[in-house]
């Protein structure tokens, strides 16, 4: 009876502590966000009057209102304390057996050989844009109708986020099923090219300015990234089989 009376009384406490610790955080959150951020004012109304005169009306002090409450971080923090470790370890685990399922596991090679195609034509579209500031007035008439260089700076930036996000996406699942990671040619080349490609997008502002040495190492490492992607072809195509029991 005394060792219930005591676990009672040791609970009662505990309760009435964390009660105290969740205050305290609402109440740390309330003044530490108060204090960084200010208000924020209803926006300027920009509208079209008669004979297309534009009026700007902006609000006065007495308009302000104050749409951020902080208390939603002290409330989420709560939630975040009160979920069992047991979920979370169940839930965990769950996500772990259906990342590593053979059918997520085929996703990463299937997008790559896209990947391959897409650099391929990125890099044709590249080079039909280059070739406008060399060509003759009726070739580069023909060739600006085809927009090459925008389609070109728009699939250039759709391949860099695929080929990142895949990248990193396999280094996971490898890492998910096996517990490891396996160095080599096939994980060598495929950062190698998210590195190249990043380089050569950093390199895009200086060739808007028209600067020709920045355009010219673009080129070149196209050629490189090209090949890096190309060369995973092997490796990747060993690693299918593996995991698909052929070898």
């Amino acid at each position: 009876m005394a060792q219930q009376l005591g676990f009672t009384s040791t609970f009662a406490c505990y309760s009435h502590n964390c009660k105290q610790i969740i205050r305290k955080g609402n109440s740390l959150f309330g003044t530490a966000f108060r204090q960084q951020f200010h208000k924020l004012h209803k926006p300027a109304s920009v509208s079209l009057h008669s004979r297309g005169v534009l009026r700007a009306s902006f609000p006065t002090h007495s308009d302000s209102k104050e749409y951020f409450n902080p208390y939603w971080l002290g409330i989420l923090a709560t939630v975040l304390l009160m979920l069992p470790e047991s979920a979370d370890a169940s839930s965990l685990d769950v996500l772990q057996d259906i990342f590593k399922s053979k059918p997520l596991s085929l996703v990463h090679p299937f997008v790559m050989l896209g990947v391959l195609g897409t650099s391929l034509y990125t890099f044709y579209l590249g080079y039909q844009s280059r070739r406008i500031r060399e060509a003759d007035s009726e070739t580069k008439k023909q060739l600006v109708k085809g927009r090459f260089g925008q389609r070109h700076y728009q699939t250039s930036a759709i391949l860099l986020a695929v080929l990142t996000f895949f990248t990193f996406e396999g280094m996971a699942n490898t890492f998910t099923r096996t517990g490891k990671l396996f160095p080599g040619p096939h994980l060598y080349a495929g950062l190698g090219s998210v590195t190249v490609m990043s380089i050569m997008a950093s390199l895009a502002p200086f060739m808007q300015q028209g600067k020709t040495t920045a355009r010219n190492i673009h080129f070149a490492l196209a050629f490189v990234v090209v090949g890096l992607i190309g060369s995973q072809l092997q490796s990747g195509y060993h690693i299918l089989a593996r995991l698909l029991g052929w070898e």
